[in-house]
């Protein structure tokens, strides 16, 4: 079975309110039903169990807890993926933080950025956004040439 991670901030939960996103419910349900759910938190696990619990969300296999001896949320999310991977493939990983579309792509980890407007932070700086789509489009040219030696 695929397995997917999904950000509770954010993606399920409003981080200004604390209700839950009915959009990001939606996407929780529907892939809950054909995949492996594991939720990705920013607390610890008791912090969120009864949320979770009292919102509906009740088809995860798991929850990952953000780690007390990191204190850079970019980082608790890259440690939490990172033991994930070491237990098997995470087929795609759902998120709302933009800052962290770079570190994935490295990674060659599979991403969703979720964005909901209401509740979005701060976008990354114009040059970082630049940045990595110039990365992708050299990479796809590296693989059409490739594609185009094997070709010929």
């Amino acid at each position: 079975m695929r397995h997917v991670a999904i950000t509770i901030e954010g993606v399920l939960r409003d981080p200004i309110t604390g209700q839950p996103d009915e959009r990001g419910r939606e996407l929780y349900h529907a892939l809950a039903n054909n995949y492996r759910v594991t939720l990705l938190a920013d607390r610890n696990v008791v912090d969120v169990a009864d949320w979770l619990f009292v919102e509906g969300f009740t088809k995860h296999t798991k929850v990952i807890a953000a780690s007390r001896k990191v204190e850079d949320p970019r980082e608790i999310r890259l440690k939490q993926i990172r033991l994930l991977r070491t237990v098997g493939d995470v087929d795609l990983v759902i998120t709302s933080e933009p800052l962290l579309v770079d570190d994935f792509y490295t990674m060659g980890q599979p991403h969703l950025l979720f964005i909901q407007p209401k509740h979005l932070g701060q976008l990354p700086p114009r040059e970082t956004w630049d940045e990595l789509t110039a990365r992708v489009d050299d990479d796809r040219r590296r693989a059409a040439a490739l594609h185009d030696d094997e070709d010929t």
